[in-house]
């Protein structure tokens, strides 16, 4: 068990949101290295369900998932968060195709992140093209190790890029 505690749910949607003004900011101003490696985001812009080896537990939101699943606002601020680290990749988040954009840096951790976070989230149709991301880049490294699209199961808000059938 990790000896760092969960941030909490107040801090943890207030970085979220944070994130996604960063992000609109580097997208509108062309810094596409403000996506890539050197730029440390994953935890806070997509939290999942368990612990990690740079931060312990203090973005494992497992002791707060459902409640998450239910709050439109942070959904909505994750999945902001997804469609703009797509753009920058190169992605369009919404149509699951490539577009122009900025050259994914080959960072399957970040694209595995992101994925389990929409998984987990309940956001079928943005993991279904985060997982097409992945497949169209042959990201091998990672894409064995992801969920089944057939287990995301919708969120309560209904918050995703397609709507569920």
């Amino acid at each position: 068990m990790s000896t760092v505690a969960f941030i909490g749910t107040d801090r943890l949607k207030t970085a979220t949101a944070a994130q996604n003004a960063s992000f609109r900011a580097s997208l509108d101003a062309g810094r596409f290295a403000d996506f890539g490696p050197s730029v440390h985001f994953d935890w806070w812009a997509f939290p999942i369900d368990r612990a990690s080896r740079g931060h312990g537990d203090r973005y494992d939101i497992s002791s707060v998932l459902d409640a998450l699943r239910a709050d439109g606002h942070f959904l909505r601020d994750v999945l902001g968060n997804a469609g703009m680290l797509m753009s920058a990749w190169g992605w369009d988040l919404e149509s699951a195709r490539p577009v122009d954009g900025s050259l994914y840096p080959r960072y399957g951790v970040r694209l595995w992140k992101c994925g389990l976070s929409l998984h987990i989230l309940g956001m079928p149709g943005a993991f279904a093209s985060v997982r097409a991301f992945a497949i169209h880049h042959r990201e091998s490294r990672t894409i064995d190790e992801w969920p089944s699209q057939g287990d995301c199961t919708p969120n309560a808000a209904g918050v995703d890029v397609m709507p569920h059938s």
